[in-house]
């Protein structure tokens, strides 16, 4: 068996302002309404909930094969209330045959009455292939203060990363720019890791970083 002995580590920072145009919406404006039962600002969703849900805004079908592989208690969808307008915004976890590997559907919903909802805007995001670094189908999607995050994904051979996009609004992935979180690179005789704290004030986040390389010896 291989030991790993500490190499050498390198801490540093970065400063990130936000400006106005991350609020920008991606408008479907629907005239349909939306029917689904919710009575909170914070939840999570079952398989056929979910796909009940992808189905009434045209992003996906039940009848798709790559369903079959998803257990039906199995929580794949996730949303939260937004804090400025009051939207739900819900990322749900999509397994159809369309795409090679899983892709997710981020949607936005503005509350008309009790149960019913109008689409304000609906977009697919791509990791890089799999999700390496996402413990489920919905941990990569969270509120960070005043904003939505969402994690993706870089894969390669014993590689796994993370950068983030922050949003207000539910946008095409390609109108963000994103944030690297952390990676674990795999080598013959090396392991090397980034990892990341952050704190935000208003607009303005701040990252810190810690760079470590690790040796391989024996084995």
């Amino acid at each position: 068996m291989r030991n790993i002995s500490y190499f050498f580590q390198f801490i540093f920072g970065l400063l990130i302002t936000f400006s106005c145009a991350s609020t920008v919406k991606n408008k479907v404006e629907s005239t349909d309404l939306v029917y689904i039962s919710i009575n909170s600002e914070e939840g999570y969703l079952l398989k056929n909930e979910a796909i009940d849900l992808l189905e009434k805004i045209e992003m996906s079908k039940k009848s798709d094969k790559g369903w079959n592989f998803i257990k039906e208690s199995d929580t794949i969808g996730r949303f939260f209330k937004s804090n400025e307008t009051e939207n739900l915004l819900f990322c749900i976890m999509d397994s159809q045959d369309t795409f090679d590997f899983e892709t997710y559907v981020l949607i936005e919903l503005k509350k008309t009455n009790k149960n019913n909802f109008k689409l304000i805007a609906k977009e697919r995001y791509f990791q890089g292939n799999y999700s390496c670094c996402w413990n489920n189908y919905y941990g990569g999607f969270n509120k960070f203060q005043n904003y939505f995050t969402f994690d993706c994904c870089g894969t390669g051979s014993s590689f796994c990363g993370t950068h983030t996009y922050y949003f207000k609004n539910v946008v095409p992935q390609d109108s963000l720019i994103s944030i690297h979180e952390n990676y674990t690179s795999g080598f013959e005789d090396a392991l090397i890791t980034l990892s990341s704290t952050k704190t935000m004030k208003q607009n303005t986040i701040k990252y810190f970083y810690k760079f470590e390389h690790y040796k391989l010896e024996g084995e």
